[in-house]
């Protein structure tokens, strides 16, 4: 209905702006707007109850007389609530998925364009905050998109449903009239400590590390066990991918797309590192202990990072991944795992579909795209790497064949 509310209230402004728009049609967004004043989603909350309050504030803007006002009133005071709620510190959305992200940025910036011509029951000084947290939130997804300027695929994302990153920031620049950069080949280190995202990009080349909360305590319903994965691209093309999201229904490929084994970290004991079922439920979750990024200034940076999601395992056992960075094109991965008892340990790396493998050795692996080399992974002292297959789902609906490595120790 909110979508529905806010999609029918366009057109008319588009396709009907010099004719009259059908009277039933008028009779029936007024009735769907005062059932969505009865039934706004509080017990969902997160991105939902943003699109219902977005809806009223449309409705309101629309219509006239007493109901109108009471739909831009009770719109209005639940998008700057949750303003402050949604957003984190760093600009990022709380549910950290890039995808949701765009969407309620997107949200934001609809009733700012909405307050230019139309009167909001919001102060001068109100609107100005609403502008500076939205301008960071744009900043925020520009900051993290890959290396092919589109968004990052971490927890419930998938390239089709939002706009592309060109148009978002051009809507964004027009609406917040403000400069908006472009993501670009300069160097950009990322280092965002509240959603827990930490990398770089530069010269077509980006890196991006996991390592926060896997959302909201009370609504973590688009998170997946990727807590210290990360994402690799190379010359402006995706190298080391996230899994993605094949479909929200309750179907095995859903579970895939969420688990541990979905996403280039470690599994222990085939156990999950938060407790994913269903198709949004989370039980038992990882909660990062420590993340540090450093950078050196002389084209080296650094990250540490762990989490307790296996400390409810035998043993007690913690997961910390270092990662060493040579911006001329070198990472070094380092996993430390500490815990009593015998464990069984698996690393994985889920690799784009268009990469092809090539061992050149037991201990080296030559990554490369259409037969030119992209990458040589160099496996530590006593290492083995099977070549597994798995599906990546860039995508809802459509999936890809691609070969995951996936490293096992018994220790």
């Amino acid at each position: 209905v909110s979508l529905r509310i806010v999609n029918w209230i366009k057109y008319f402004d588009s396709a009907y702006a010099h004719r009259q728009v059908p009277q039933r049609w008028l009779d029936s967004l007024m009735t769907q707007a005062r059932w969505q004043v009865s039934n706004m989603e509080y017990q969902i909350l997160a991105n939902h109850l943003v699109k219902n309050a977005k809806a009223l504030v449309f409705a309101g803007a629309f219509f006239t007389g007493e109901q109108a006002k009471e739909f831009m009133k009770l719109g209005c005071n639940v998008m700057w609530q949750q303003l402050g709620e949604q957003f984190m510190a760093d600009g990022g959305h709380f549910e950290r998925s890039h995808m949701y992200h765009l969407i309620v940025t997107e949200d934001y910036l609809d009733v700012l364009n909405l307050a230019v011509n139309n009167e909001l029951p919001r102060s001068a000084a109100e609107l100005l905050e609403m502008h500076s947290k939205v301008h960071a939130a744009v900043q925020y997804y520009s900051d993290l998109c890959a290396a092919d300027g589109e968004l990052q695929l971490f927890n419930d994302s998938a390239h089709g449903i939002t706009v592309n990153t060109a148009t978002f920031l051009n809507y964004a620049r027009r609406v917040l009239k403000d400069p908006v950069p472009e993501p670009n080949a300069e160097l950009k280190v990322i280092n965002k400590t509240a959603t827990g995202y930490y990398g770089y990009r530069t010269a077509g080349d980006s890196l991006l590390i996991d390592c926060g909360s896997v959302g909201p305590d009370y609504q973590p319903g688009h998170a997946h066990c990727d807590t210290l994965s990360f994402t690799l691209s190379v010359g402006g093309c995706r190298v080391v991918v996230d899994s993605g999201v094949y479909t929200y229904e309750h179907v095995p490929i859903r579970y895939a797309n969420r688990q541990t084994a979905g996403h280039n970290t470690v599994r222990v004991d085939g156990e999950e590192q938060s407790e994913v079922w269903h198709s949004w439920r989370v039980g038992r979750r990882a909660y990062p202990i420590t993340a540090k990024l450093t950078d050196y200034g002389d084209g080296r940076l650094s990250f540490v990072g762990a989490h307790d999601g296996y400390a409810r395992l035998p043993g007690g056992v913690f997961h910390e991944r270092q990662f060493d960075i040579d911006l001329a094109g070198v990472w070094r991965i380092i996993d430390r795992l500490q815990g009593a008892g015998e464990h069984l340990l698996e690393s994985y790396v889920h690799l784009h579909p268009d990469i092809q493998v090539v061992q050149e050795a037991p201990d080296s692996l030559l990554l490369e795209r259409n037969g030119t080399p992209i990458a040589l992974l160099q496996l530590g002292p006593g290492q083995t790497v099977s070549l597994e297959r798995s599906d990546w789902c860039p995508e809802f609906g459509i999936k890809y064949e691609n070969i995951v490595l996936v490293m096992r120790h018994l220790v």
